[in-house]
C-alpha cells in the first residue's frame, strides 16, 4: 500500500441539511489487489484516541479505490478527524496506512457588517458592498438575500465565493419594468460546511425605481412679438 489521499468536496446546495462530505483516495497495485478480499477504513476524532480496529467505518471493494464520507462539525468549536485504511483477507489484515487528517471548523463565522448599496436606473445595475470581520478561519462563501417592504420571507439572490464571484441563484426580478418598490437586503458568510454559518447581516433596503420617466416636450419655439412705434 503506497499512500493514502485526502481532498475536500464542498457542496453548493442552498440548504441546511448536508454535511461536508470529503473523498478519501489511496493507491494498490493490481497485483496484490487479486490477493485480498477488501479494504477497512477506520476514522477516529481524537488525536490521543486509538483506532477501533473491530469496527471500520467501510468495508470497501478491492477494486475500489475512493471513498466519501459525511464529516460533521462540532456545535462551536473544530474536529479534526483521522483516518486509516487496511487491506484485509479473511481475518487478517495488513498494517495500517499512512494516517491523514482533516479539520472541520464549526466555529461560526462573524456577522458581515457596513452592508450598504445603490441602484443605478440608467444601466439598470444593483451595486451591493459588505465587510467580513476576519477570524482564524476562511470564509468560503457569502449567500445574499432579499424580501420586499411588507415580506417576511427572504429569497435567496446569490452565491459569492471567496474570490468575490457572484453566481445569480437566478435573474433578479423582483421588481418588474414600470413598477417602484423598496427591497431589503441581507447576506449570510458560511464555513466550508454549509452548516456553519453566521447570522443574518443587517438589513439595507434600497429603492428600486423601473418607471419610465414621461418623453421631454419637442420642438420648442420661441415665438415673440415686438411692438413697432409710430
Amino acid at each position: 500500500m503506497k499512500k493514502l489521499i485526502i481532498c475536500s468536496v464542498l457542496l453548493l446546495i442552498p440548504t441546511f441539511s448536508f454535511s461536508e462530505k470529503i473523498q478519501l483516495e489511496w493507491d494498490y497495485s493490481t497485483e496484490n489487489q487479486a490477493k485480498i478480499d477488501g479494504f477497512k477504513l477506520f476514522m477516529k476524532k481524537v488525536a490521543a484516541e486509538e483506532y477501533d480496529y473491530s469496527n471500520p467505518i467501510a468495508t470497501i471493494s478491492p477494486s475500489d479505490r475512493s471513498y466519501q464520507i459525511d464529516v460533521n462539525p462540532g456545535e462551536n468549536e473544530n474536529i479534526t478527524y483521522s483516518f486509516v485504511v487496511r487491506a484485509y483477507k479473511e481475518d487478517k489484515e495488513s498494517p495500517d496506512s499512512n494516517q491523514v487528517g482533516y479539520l472541520v471548523v464549526g466555529i461560526v463565522p462573524a456577522i458581515p457588517v457596513s452592508l450598504t448599496g445603490e441602484y443605478n436606473s440608467e444601466t439598470s445595475i444593483l451595486n451591493l458592498s459588505w465587510e467580513q470581520p476576519v477570524d482564524d478561519y476562511e470564509v468560503y462563501k457569502w449567500i445574499v438575500y432579499y424580501r420586499l417592504k411588507g415580506q417576511n420571507k427572504y429569497t435567496e439572490v446569490g452565491k459569492v465565493d471567496k474570490g468575490q464571484a457572484l453566481t445569480l441563484t437566478k435573474a433578479f426580478d423582483a421588481v418588474a419594468p414600470g413598477k417602484k418598490k423598496i427591497v431589503f437586503f441581507t447576506v449570510v458568510a458560511f464555513r466550508r460546511d454549509h452548516t456553519v454559518h453566521s447570522k443574518n447581516a443587517a438589513e439595507f433596503s434600497i429603492t428600486i425605481d423601473r418607471r419610465v420617466p414621461p418623453a421631454p416636450p419637442e420642438n420648442l419655439i420661441i415665438n415673440i412679438e415686438i411692438p413697432v412705434g409710430g
